[in-house]
């Protein structure tokens, strides 16, 4: 148990460090010029691949399942830097409103997240479990 809170705590540390990377940079790249924010994880494109991660694990393929998983878990970090992006632009025109609701998506998301990051550790035995969680989160994609 000690172990697994030492890895979301690292998996944590290492996830702010990166934000604060992109953070930086996003604000460097604003002061330049006007951005125009738009998703970068659609539904559509996050469902698809949901599909053939859940299409791989029910062949059995857990070296082909661990690819995919890639490309799905970072579509999910993409999601989780667009809602902090969108934070950042609502706290800048001083928009509580949009501000508390991408804090909250961002705050399920984040849930999710921990939870699908459990059931990852077995994808072949916790396919079931997975899909639902994964389709939890495409839910809750902007």
């Amino acid at each position: 148990m000690k172990s697994i809170l030492l890895a979301f705590g690292l998996v944590a540390v290492s996830f702010t460090a990166t934000f604060a990377q992109a953070t930086a940079s996003a604000q460097a790249s604003a002061q330049t010029q006007s951005i125009s924010h738009t998703a970068t994880v659609s539904k559509n494109d996050f469902n698809v691949k949901v599909g053939e991660l859940n299409t791989i694990i029910g062949q059995n393929k857990p070296g082909e399942a661990k690819a995919k998983w890639a490309e799905v878990h970072n579509m999910m970090l993409s999601e989780f830097a667009t809602l902090k992006v969108k934070i950042r632009e609502a706290t800048d025109a001083n928009n509580e409103t949009d501000k508390t609701h991408y804090i909250d998506v961002l705050q399920k998301q984040n849930n999710t997240y921990r939870e699908i990051m459990k059931l990852k550790e077995d994808m072949i035995a916790n396919k079931v479990q997975l899909n639902a969680k994964l389709n939890e989160y495409i839910a809750q994609v902007l």
